[in-house]
């Protein structure tokens, strides 16, 4: 177990994904364990080196939270830091460990975010003198977050894999209230072993720390189920796989999974290789799919019924496989492939643009926050949009494609073969945090629950920053 103690931190402050977070001053928190990262004092250190209780925050671990944080912050003046919290959406962040200044801003060991500030009071105190010849003046905000949390630089370890393993395909998160494992999170991984060609599913209930594996599940696919993607939509594990020249669309169900009654997965669609499926995203009402073989192919089901809608059978990218897809929601869908290709679909319609980036790029993910806040990831750099991909700026340069996962839209991670990605600041600016070496990346997940547990499927492992 992790315990910071009284580490100073640096405090910087975020009125949207437009502004850059700018740099307030020196803060420091109190004792704060790693494993349940609730905060409970905020402290500031004084010019004679003295540590000063300042803010609390409470009940933050509560959901929904309502969380409130009173105490001095360093911003000078009542006006200024009413002018800060005008605006909605302002992100307060306490960072600790090497970050020293502005320029640091994404390399700290640890770092308190503080989501959607607003100022409820302000005061200051009368002039009081604590040492001859000299008065002091006492700021004092009472502020009201909506949530909070404590993230800190990963450490990966191996957490899966044995000997049989031809490939990690997919990984998924299935919610408790789903299941009749109450108050637990269900890590739902599929992997492909060599000894009879099976599909199987392991799961885990302590965030990948033990996991249950199927060994006889599903029947064999002679050949392999290359090429594949995994989505969990509510109770149901969606699943896609190749075998010799047809690509297929399953289904099963998170229950019969970690009870051990299911014996066979549902078909809800058998289409020709060119519309192999490579990613998927689901939204309320449906299960968004995207790949092709030579070709562009998006596939929409129905998560009340399973039945499905062909959207674009190559007639969207031309001739260009699409990567990865994003799905905001039911009306709002983001589709990246090679060559610098990214297809919107919007009011039932797909809209072809040209992102303005390198123009051979290799796009390789796609992370859709809002209608204008997007990133990609391509084997040129990390790319981000903040006008709906009318415009794009590079954020960070990668040789190698990437892949993302992400706990909200300010704080998530990008990986490679040459290393693991940290943003804090909705993918602005990029710092390394990891150096491992790893033969390839097939997918990057984050805890729903959990900001500090990512998980990275390598060819033949798993790895977690637990």
């Amino acid at each position: 177990m992790d315990i910071l103690r009284n580490t100073q931190g640096r405090v910087f402050v975020s009125t949207g994904i437009t502004d850059e977070f700018k740099y307030y001053g020196a803060m420091s928190v109190g004792a704060i364990e790693k494993t349940r990262p609730s905060i409970e004092s905020v402290l500031t250190i004084d010019k004679k080196g003295n540590t000063i209780k300042i803010a609390e925050v409470k009940d933050h671990d509560v959901q929904p939270s309502s969380s409130s944080l009173t105490g001095y912050i360093p911003l000078l003046s009542k006006s200024s830091l009413e002018k800060l919290l005008s605006k909605t959406g302002v992100e307060i962040q306490v960072h600790f460990g090497t970050c020293k200044n502005p320029s640091d801003f994404n390399s700290f060991d640890s770092a308190l975010v503080l989501r959607r500030a607003s100022l409820t009071n302000y005061s200051v105190s009368e002039p009081s003198t604590l040492v001859p010849n000299r008065a002091v003046l006492q700021e004092t905000a009472n502020i009201t977050i909506d949530n909070s949390y404590r993230v800190f630089t990963p450490k990966f370890n191996q957490v899966f894999g044995e000997a049989g393993v031809l490939g990690m395909l997919g990984i998924g998160y299935a919610e408790s209230k789903y299941c009749s494992i109450e108050n637990k999170n269900l890590d739902i991984l599929i992997i492909y072993y060599e000894s009879g060609g099976y599909t199987r599913f392991s799961y885990s209930l302590d965030n990948g720390v033990t996991w249950q594996t199927h060994f006889e599940l599903f029947s064999p696919h002679t050949g392999g189920p290359t090429q594949t993607a995994l989505e969990v939509a509510k109770n149901k594990i969606y699943y896609s796989y190749m075998y010799l020249t047809d690509s297929y669309l399953v289904v099963t169900d998170v229950e019969q999974i970690i009870s051990n009654t299911a014996s066979a997965s549902s078909l809800i669609s058998k289409y020709p290789s060119n519309a192999i499926i490579k990613d998927m995203s689901a939204t309320s009402s449906y299960l968004w799919c995207a790949g092709g073989s030579s070709a562009s192919f998006v596939m929409r089901v129905d998560l009340s019924n399973n039945t499905t809608e062909i959207l674009d059978n190559d007639e969207i990218l031309a001739g260009v496989e699409a990567n990865a897809i994003d799905a905001l929601n039911d009306n709002f869908v983001v589709i990246v492939g090679e060559n610098n290709n990214v297809a919107l679909y919007q009011n039932g319609e797909f809209f072809l643009s040209s992102i303005g980036i390198d123009s051979l790029a290799f796009l390789s993910d796609i992370k859709v926050f809002t209608e204008n806040h997007w990133i990609v990831a391509s084997n040129m750099g990390l790319y981000i949009t903040i006008d709906g991909g009318r415009s794009w700026k590079k954020t960070f340069p990668v040789e190698n494609t990437c892949k993302f996962a992400f706990y909200d839209d300010i704080f998530g991670y990008a990986a490679n073969t040459d290393g693991v990605y940290r943003t804090a600041d909705g993918g602005n600016t990029w710092v390394k945090v990891a150096n491992p070496s790893w033969t390839n990346i097939n997918k990057a997940a984050i805890d729903i629950n959990n900001p500090n547990n990512i998980f990275l499927l390598e060819t033949f492992f798993i790895y977690s920053s637990l």
